[in-house]
């Protein structure tokens, strides 16, 4: 563990960490001092884990409960879309009453083929790149676990969002983590207990492949205040992405 990271330069710390995992053979995980313990895990317990997680099926353990249910025409008419021509479009395309979700589907799909609405939006978008939209800890410690993978993380961690009191979640947490991992270059940086910090290497493609992915964040991270759709906009063009959940 090395202890006492600034905060504010916890990305680069990390990616100084990083590129030292082929001599350390360590990953490393920036953690507040407080959020989490770590347990001694065996080199069986750890096979066993990876195993485990290999043959996990994540999404049939986390589902997507949208839970603001349908929308009639008149909610619809006075939703806040990102360009007022928007909610007439919206109400002749969309069947009433509508899914919230088929609303956010449909803006996203409606503003990422506007190049004048996607163009307004690119300041409000710049904010989730470069990990502006993380959490910064007045603590900062930066642990090194005994993996060279960051999905074999949950074998240690536990994030609100996927465990929720359930200590049999934690398989399926790591297959999500590999899942990630495997399709997007994604890497988790930090934890905080509700909250998880990645870089990515690899960005969704615009389209169903980013809003599919969006789905799937938004599974893991129902705390996140943003609108759906401007998120599955960020997800093409960020290299870092935040999820939240808490009690």
């Amino acid at each position: 563990m090395v202890e006492g990271l600034s905060p504010e330069r916890l990305l680069e710390g990390w990616r100084v960490a990083r590129a030292a995992l082929s001599v350390t053979g360590r990953w490393p995980i920036a953690d507040s001092g407080t959020a989490h313990t770590f347990p001694d895990r065996s080199d069986a317990e750890l096979a066993d884990f990876a195993a485990a997680v290999g043959r996990s099926r994540p999404w049939e353990v986390f589902r997507w409960h949208h839970h603001e249910g349908p929308a009639e025409a008149h909610e619809v008419a006075d939703w806040n879309f990102p360009d007022p021509g928007f909610a007439q479009a919206a109400l002749h395309e969309l069947t009433m009453p509508v899914d919230w979700s088929d609303v956010d589907c449909w803006t996203y799909e409606r503003a990422r083929a506007d190049s004048t609405v996607r163009e307004r939006l690119d300041e409000d978008l710049k904010r989730y790149e470069g990990g502006r939209n993380w959490y910064t800890p007045r603590v900062v410690d930066l642990v090194f676990l005994p993996s060279e993978v960051p999905w074999m993380s949950a074998a240690w961690l536990s994030y609100f969002g996927a465990m929720e009191g359930r200590p049999e979640a934690r398989v399926p947490f790591g297959a999500v983590l590999r899942e990630w991992y495997e399709k997007w270059g994604a890497e988790l940086v930090a934890c905080w207990g509700t909250m998880l910090q990645f870089v990515v290497g690899r960005p969704p493609a615009s389209g169903r492949e980013a809003w599919n992915l969006n789905r799937q964040i938004m599974t893991m991270a129902g705390s996140l205040q943003d609108p759906p759709w401007m998120r599955a906009l960020a997800l093409e063009r960020t290299d870092t992405w935040f999820l939240h959940d808490r009690p």
